[in-house]
């Protein structure tokens, strides 16, 4: 199909239609007459903190003094008003389309008022940027809610640049219009999966919903069909879909934290791999299905697979799990088929001859440039001092070993929890390394700093095609400079401020790069 381009202050639904583009950081939009903006205002509709807010929220709405709707993401108000009755098929024809919502709108004085929480003059704070003002004839609306369906274009791979909602308004609206709460964000979601799977002797014919190219899926089956095929807690399902020409393979469990902690399967191919577990999907009225994670992720789902149901053969693998490697005595955290950790403290660790670290940390920190003989403890303090003044707190020290070419050898951290990064610093035998790690949305990972030692390991021994390295070799002040331009563009995913889960967080991160 042929991509669509139209620029929404030149597209025309209908004549007379006017534009608006009101700046927005928040997930609600306010629609009302300037005449009520005081009778708003004290009403206390939108005073958040206060116990009554949903009761004056509902006394306004129900006499459509108010019409607000919630957003799926904070981007800028662009939508279009026109005023007539609803709109003809062929008009609709240009977009796709989520359900229309309706509500009453009284506009007594006829100056329509669009606002955003950022914009809003009747909540409790004052606004800070401008709304809009349309000026329409006085009368009571019936308002029809329009909504893009972005979903619908992702999948048919064309581009929109017009308004993301239209709002009519047609004359004559009454009290059997209105409704008592905000119009909720509902994407399109076809319910016509529900049992459409089928479980055979050998295999189970289901379908498989991408949420996205590279994280989440659903697979349409339930407990019961679970039950019927024989899965059970640490069994290892492979999901074929043949359209979008991509093989899964996930671990079952309660919840992905548990299948985190079960080994992958032994020679099985795991260029994808995840967690399942059954997961009530509010997107589908509470429906529980399995939700999957893919934690190894090496090929995008194609935008058309996206966002829809496509078919899929799942199978249960006649697999055991990889041997797990031999526990750490004392204070073990986690352990894994190729790392087990155990807590430790890092400035008992002796891996330096005298002066080693006054050379190498020179760069990283310069008020050691001058001292002849630093020690571990040195080391630690400053860096610790450093990066509490970029914004991260050490959570602990643990100890693992790790497999090289050479045999096992042994790797100290301490972890430290940021916003957007967890800090690590890693030492080895000859080798002092300070990294910070960011884990995006997309499964991809990108790491910045001090990673001599590491970067080799992985150019050499494992995976770059999600893991984005950027050594840098500067203060640290710059090195998480450099980190956050990384990742500017992007939305790493929450940074957890316990050992444990840090260090499952680091072990993710291993087995994307090394494993």
């Amino acid at each position: 199909m042929s991509k669509q381009k139209k620029s929404p202050k030149k597209f025309l639904f209908r004549e007379g239609e006017k534009k608006v583009f009101v700046d927005n950081s928040g997930l609600e939009v306010w629609i009302y007459d300037n005449f009520l903006k005081e009778t708003l205002k004290n009403s206390g509709a939108l005073n958040f903190d206060s116990i009554s807010v949903n009761d004056s929220y509902r006394e306004v709405s129900r006499k459509g003094l108010l019409v607000g709707y919630s957003l799926i993401q904070d981007d800028e108000i662009c939508a279009t008003v026109i005023i007539g009755e609803k709109l003809t098929e062929n008009e609709l024809s240009v977009a796709r389309w989520l359900k229309p919502q309706t509500a009453f709108l009284s506009l007594p004085s006829g100056k329509l008022c669009i606002e955003s929480n950022d914009a809003s003059r009747i909540g409790v704070t004052e606004p800070y940027v401008k709304g809009a003002s349309i000026k329409v004839p006085p009368g009571d609306y019936k308002l029809t809610l329009y909504r893009i369906d972005y979903e619908a274009f992702a999948r048919e791979e064309i581009e929109w640049d017009g308004p993301s909602e239209v709002i009519l308004l047609t004359p004559g609206g009454t009290a059997d219009d209105s409704v008592e709460d905000l119009l909720p964000f509902e994407e399109n979601r076809d319910l016509s999966f529900i049992d459409s799977y089928t479980v055979n002797e050998n295999h189970t014919d289901a379908l498989v919903w991408f949420d996205d190219g590279w994280d989440t899926f659903t697979i349409n089956l339930d407990k019961k069909a679970l039950n019927k095929m024989g899965v059970s807690i640490g069994s290892y399902l492979s999901i074929h879909v043949p359209l979008a020409k991509i093989d899964l393979v996930v671990v079952y469990a309660e919840e992905w934290s548990k299948a985190a902690k079960i080994s992958p399967p032994e020679n099985t191919s795991l260029e994808e791999y995840g967690y399942a577990s059954l997961c009530p999907r509010q997107d589908w009225d509470g429906y529980e299905m399995l939700f999957c994670r893919r934690v190894k992720a090496n090929k995008e789902i194609p935008s058309k697979f996206v966002t829809t149901w496509s078919k899929a053969t799942v199978r249960i693998l006649d697999s055991k799990p990889k041997e797990i490697a031999p526990p750490l005595k004392g204070g073990e955290i986690l352990a894994t088929s190729k790392r087990a950790y155990r807590e430790t403290k890092i400035v008992e660790c002796d891996k330096f001859e005298p002066g080693f670290l006054s050379i190498v940390l020179s760069d990283l920190f310069p008020s050691l440039e001058d001292k002849d003989d630093v020690t571990i403890e040195d080391a630690i303090k400053t860096a610790d001092k450093a990066m509490k003044a970029v914004g991260f707190s050490p959570v602990g020290d643990v100890v693992y070993e790790e497999a090289g070419a050479l045999g096992s050898f042994n790797c100290t951290c301490r972890l430290y929890s940021g916003e957007e990064a967890f800090g690590v610093i890693r030492l080895t035998d000859g080798s002092f390394e300070l990294m910070f790690i960011s884990e995006l949305p997309n499964q991809s990972w990108v790491v910045s700093g001090m990673i001599d030692a590491l970067e080799h390991q992985i150019r050499k021994y494992g995976n770059t095609s999600n893991i984005r390295l950027n050594p840098v070799d500067e203060k640290l002040a710059s090195v998480f400079k450099s980190h956050k331009k990384e990742i500017k563009s992007s939305s790493p995913n929450p940074i957890p401020n316990t050992l444990t889960d840090l260090v499952e967080r680091m072990e993710m991160f291993f087995q994307n790069a090394l494993n």
